[in-house]
């Protein structure tokens, strides 16, 4: 189904128009072992503040069936289903069904070559969650999700909220977990199959590692490692950010043909790539602490506290790039976390600095397709690098109670630089504004493509990104014919 991407501007007219209250999401994969079919039902209960008005929910699964206040719907186009004649309650009911579970988004369907199992994850940033089911798949609209997931029999299925009521149901069981708390559709996660599972009690917390059961013995062994850091991470970010994580269970799941890591709230997923098939080596040790901490950063910055736009990436990205940095340094073994990070990502954003690719830290973003394009050595590497020279610049101290002073408790979306930045400049009374000029929103390109007359001229600007005529230094260069 061809399908549109949601633009600043709509995701805002949709924001001042409602609020989501709930999501109740069905999910059928007992027809994954043999066939490609995930089969949804989501129910939507969401407030309008203009009776009467129209808006649009995003699915670019296909529609089978949809319903407001138990009215039918018009068939979805662009993957998206106009939702007219809005009440100010409503009840929206949209059953769908994803085929493409191999080469499609949002969900995918791998089998295993050891052994034939079939294992199925689901990853939905930046917008993929519409791929799956019905909803208002933009960051700024936060609702909390209850999952029912029903599963072939010998599967274990894993999702946000944890700890799961599991009934048999011939030959399937069925998962029902208890209601997230409120998170954007990016940020929820179902991963199934015949995992393998260890989990351990450390400080405290429930902790659990998943992986595809030919990999049970890799798992064993390497368990130990990720419980420590696991729980070395949490006890961290709990102090420095001012509150513990709220939830008890933090699940972690290895997933075969799955790329990187994804922070989805209390289940983190994670590429079985990660588990080497060789004994580690230290670097590849670090990477994995690095990496563990980085998405655990995200269940504050990114999870708890939320970007209302993607223009405001640098919040999940270059923070928890930083706060990964930071935390193995204080409170792992990994304690020259940053002098890895400056020979190999600050090295990286150097380069893509000097680059045509080069673009501010927080940089205007038309619409989610445009999003995935600051993925990248600057949002990440540079972002941390900034941050870091942040805190030295106030001190570690006053940077913390500015972390604590912003309470990441607080739901929903920050200015960019100016909430943390502002709380962290009270520690010291210093003026921290330089930090918005100088990389988070540069106000001139080092170089701009302009037309002279028949000619285009490539045009390079001094450091200040001052003209010729204020007395900068340009450098215009001419194509030769």
């Amino acid at each position: 189904m061809p399908t549109r991407s949601l633009t600043q501007s709509e995701a805002e007219t949709r924001a001042a128009l409602i609020s989501v209250e709930r999501y109740d999401i069905a999910v059928d994969l007992t027809d994954l072992p043999t066939g490609p079919l995930v089969r949804s039902v989501s129910t939507v209960t969401f407030a309008c503040r203009e009776p009467g008005a129209e808006t649009f929910v995003d699915c670019a699964a296909e529609v089978v069936a949809a319903t407001l206040n138990d009215r039918p719907l018009a068939p979805a186009a662009d993957g998206r289903i106009v939702l007219d004649g809005l009440a100010g309650h409503n009840v929206l009911r949209v059953e769908s069904v994803q085929a493409d579970t191999a080469t499609g988004e949002g969900v995918h369907k791998a089998v295993d070559p050891a052994d034939g199992e079939v294992y199925v994850w689901m990853s939905f940033e930046p917008d993929e969650a519409r791929h799956v089911w019905a909803c208002f798949d933009q960051p700024d609209l936060k609702a909390p999700h209850a999952f029912t997931v029903t599963a072939p029999a010998g599967w274990t299925v894993t999702s946000n909220s944890g700890r799961a009521r599991v009934e048999e149901r011939g030959t399937a069981r069925r998962w029902t977990f208890a209601a997230t708390p409120p998170l954007s559709p990016y940020n929820t996660v179902i991963n199934a199959g015949p995992l393998h599972e260890i989990r351990r009690e450390v400080d405290g917390w429930d902790l659990g590692v998943f992986a595809r059961r030919s990999l049970a013995a890799i798992l064993e062994r390497d368990a130990g490692e990720i419980f420590t850091l696991t729980a070395q991470g949490l006890g961290f970010y709990g102090r420095v950010f001012g509150m513990p994580f709220p939830q008890r269970r933090y699940d972690q799941v290895f997933m075969p043909e799955f790329g990187g890591a994804m922070e989805n709230y209390g289940c983190v997923t994670w590429s079985d790539a990660f588990l080497r098939r060789a004994e580690p080596t230290p670097a590849e040790r670090e990477l994995l602490a690095k990496v563990l901490l980085h998405e655990m950063a995200h269940m504050w910055f990114g999870n708890i506290v939320t970007m209302r736009w993607w223009e405001d990436l640098w919040l999940n990205e270059a923070f928890a790039e930083f706060a990964c940095h930071w935390a193995a340094e204080r409170a792992t073994a990994y304690s020259d976390a940053w002098a890895s990070h400056l020979a190999d990502g600050k090295l990286t954003a150097y380069l893509a600095d000097q680059g045509p690719i080069s673009h501010p830290i927080s940089v205007a973003i038309a619409d989610v397709a445009e999003a995935a394009s600051i993925f990248d050595a600057i949002t990440y590497p540079k972002g941390a690098s900034v941050l870091q020279q942040l805190m030295t610049y106030v001190g570690e101290d006053s940077f913390v109670a500015g972390m604590t002073a912003y309470s990441p408790g607080t739901p929903g979306a920050t200015p960019p630089c100016r909430g943390p930045r502002r709380r962290a400049r009270r520690g010291r009374g210093r003026d921290l504004n330089a930090c918005a000029r100088a990389g988070w929103r540069p106000r001139n390109r080092p170089a701009e493509l302009e037309r002279d007359g028949g000619a285009l001229v490539l045009t390079a600007r001094g450091p200040g990104g001052r003209s010729a005529a204020a007395g900068g230094r340009d450098r215009r260069v001419r194509p030769r014919r």
